[in-house]
């Protein structure tokens, strides 16, 4: 019974879905291939829309899509990516983009949703995948580096909840690759990232940091833990890092009070049968190879037989104050 309430609300949420991409309408600004001295605010700019890797492949619909540059006053140590959570972008990521301006720091928040019609993945994870907003960061990556006032060695990512499972790829060296990078990322960082792939075997390529709550029940800390462990297993220079908060939750960096998001579809089994792993040509698969997630349909499927619906989801002032002293470390670390 709980199985089929899950696939009959997936259904349910496509379908909402596909009606409000059908009749909502984006209209994007001039395009920029290539950024100024005068560049900063709205800016519209290429991506490529994928569903997984090996749609990288072979041609790809282009999509237009926007973010929001921001550039401090005087020195600029370097830019940030940033990458919002199934809720898009909001006052939280904004909150981060003014205190990283507050460093010297230049951020660029996208928005991976807006421009594709969609308002949240929260209730399905379908429409738009990790991999599709990788593409997204690989663009917005090489177009930033065109800034005249940017170093393009000194770009960075932030992303929250499913921009930074984003991140978490972005940081591998083999998932980057494929998506078409032309340098590695000065580092990634990540609040409470899905983590439920086996990076067994791969390389990190930048400098990454993990930042998760004890008691989330949206995406597993001990998940992220092995994650780590695998990366750092492989004889790199990019190390992998982790903080795992005790008593936090899902959302442990905002404001929000606790509260039950009843809705809300995650994947807690890590078991073979519902951990992915990326096949050699980049197509994610459960690692016991019976489900796969390179489409639509297959997520569904997938969803049906792993997903569980239910999350809590709320800040913690401890972990909050801790992890932002956390981060700026981090930071200062690879933005000197």
């Amino acid at each position: 019974m709980a199985k089929r309430f899950v696939v009959t609300n997936l259904l349910r949420c496509l379908f909402v879905c596909l009606f409000v991409q059908a009749c909502a309408a984006y209209e994007p600004g001039p395009v920029s291939a290539d950024l100024t001295a005068a560049n900063d605010g709205r800016i519209w700019f290429q991506t490529r829309d994928i569903y997984d890797f090996p749609d990288l492949s072979g041609p790809s619909p282009v999509r237009v899509i926007h973010g929001d540059l921001t550039l401090p006053e005087g020195p600029i140590r370097g830019a940030v990516i940033l990458s919002h959570g199934s809720g898009g972008p909001g006052a939280l990521h904004r909150r981060y983009a003014r205190w990283l301006e507050d460093q010297g720091i230049a951020t660029f928040l996208i928005d991976h949703f807006g421009p594709r019609n969609v308002g949240s993945t929260v209730r399905d994870q379908i429409r738009i995948t990790e991999q599709g907003m990788m593409a997204d960061v690989i663009a917005a990556q090489r177009l930033l580096a065109s800034h005249p006032a940017l170093d393009p060695s000194r770009i960075g990512h932030i992303g929250w909840s499913k921009g930074a499972s984003t991140g978490l790829l972005v940081a591998v060296d083999r998932f980057s690759a494929l998506a078409g990078r032309d340098a590695p990322l000065a580092f990634v960082a990540g609040f409470y990232p899905f983590c439920g792939v086996d990076l067994s075997g791969e390389r990190p390529i930048s400098p990454l940091l993990l930042m998760i709550g004890e008691n989330d029940d949206w995406t597993l800390p001990r998940t992220c833990v092995a994650a780590v462990a695998a990366l750092n297993a492989s004889d790199t220079d990019a190390r992998a890092e982790i903080d795992v908060y005790p008593g936090a939750r899902h959302g442990f960096d905002s404001t929000s009070s606790g509260r039950t998001l009843s809705g809300a579809v995650t994947v807690r089994d890590d078991s073979p049968r519902c951990l992915l792993k990326a096949d050699p040509d980049g197509a994610m698969q459960t690692l016991d190879g019976q489900l796969n997630v390179s489409s639509l349909g297959t997520r569904v499927a997938y969803l049906r037989a792993c997903g569980v619906r239910g999350v809590q989801y709320g800040g913690n002032a401890d972990a909050r104050g801790a992890s932002e002293v956390r981060l700026k470390a981090f930071i200062d670390r690879h933005l000197p």
